[in-house]
């Protein structure tokens, strides 16, 4: 079988490598969870700066098998305790004598929220794409689903990112990869191609719900474009074209390379299928010499502008 795709980058500021983690620490109940020690701070080392675009972040792709019994237990109470930080300083009150977290880190942390849940939504689409054009394999393994911890995968989600964060290079990680049958599909060359647009174009669609969300509360709300809502809503619009445009990168095994190889003559996609076994490899590489960026960079703020024009520009 084959394995759908989904990637985002990010890179690590020297100037606040930490300050997320103790946050979290300080408000996870005194569990002596501290810095990069445990699962959870992976999530806020994915809240560090990449100078190279144009918005904050970080990186989560998917790659690899998914993992059960203990070791899947302790990746949910993770992701809760994870959820449990982004929701407290909304939903409740400080609790006696502590300070309630700083607004930027707050912005970043329901920015990876957002980002999370995009990736959920992300790999739901390929699912249910493929179960419209004939391979249930997905949804039998509980992959249609918008819960995002249905999506974790122990290495890529977190082995890989503390590694990288402990040793102090430039984050790779992500989310567990939609698993596709092609001989299950009513027509697989065309259904390959429709299963991996879907992922990109339910991003795409994000984006354009993040612009509009952005837009009633600047327009019709009146709030400030630099308040946290709105900061929020347009910061997660550009990750989700983020997704849009490294997916469609026609590099296997990323959405882009099932798009390039229903193009291609049958000799030739043979051998470039075949190129899959070292894609993470080649994106690993492109990502570190920075081949991506002069690309990446002008495409997303292209599609801010087009979504812009889409949405109605500037409402009165």
């Amino acid at each position: 079988s084959m394995r759908m795709t989904s990637l985002a980058w990010a890179s690590r500021s020297p100037e606040r490598p930490s300050s997320c983690a103790t946050w979290m620490v300080r408000r996870s109940g005194g569990c002596g969870w501290a810095g990069y020690e445990r699962p959870d701070a992976v999530f806020a080392v994915l809240m560090t700066e990449a100078p190279q675009l144009p918005f904050e972040g970080a990186i989560l792709a998917s790659r690899g098998p998914g993992s059960d019994g203990q070791v899947g237990m302790r990746v949910r109470r993770s992701i809760g305790r994870v959820v449990w930080c982004v929701g407290a300083p909304i939903l409740g009150a400080p609790e006696p004598g502590r300070s309630t977290v700083d607004p930027q880190t707050l912005q970043r942390l329901l920015e990876v929220a957002f980002l999370v849940l995009s990736l959920g939504i992300h790999e739901a689409a390929h699912a249910w794409v493929a179960l419209l054009c004939g391979d249930d394999t997905a949804k039998m393994q509980g992959r249609l689903t918008l819960n995002p911890v249905a999506h974790i995968d122990l290495y890529m989600t977190i082995i890989l990112p503390l590694f990288l964060a402990l040793t102090g290079r430039p984050i790779f990680g992500g989310a567990k990869p939609v698993p596709v049958d092609p001989s299950r599909l009513r027509n697989p060359r065309s259904g390959m191609v429709f299963v991996a647009i879907a992922g990109p174009i339910s991003n795409l669609l994000l984006a354009l719900i993040f612009v509009l969300v952005w837009k009633v509360l600047v327009y019709q709300v009146d709030m400030s474009p630099k308040a946290l809502a709105p900061t929020v809503m347009k910061a997660s619009a550009r990750w989700n074209l983020l997704l849009v445009v490294f997916n469609m990168v026609p590099v296997p095994p990323l959405d882009g390379s099932r798009v390039m190889a229903f193009f291609l003559p049958r000799p030739l996609r043979e051998s470039y299928v075949s190129l899959e076994r070292f894609g993470m490899l080649f994106v690993f590489l492109l990502l570190m010499s920075g081949a991506l960026w002069p690309i990446l960079g002008p495409a997303i703020s292209s599609m801010m502008i087009g979504l812009d024009v889409v949405t109605g520009n500037v409402w009165s």
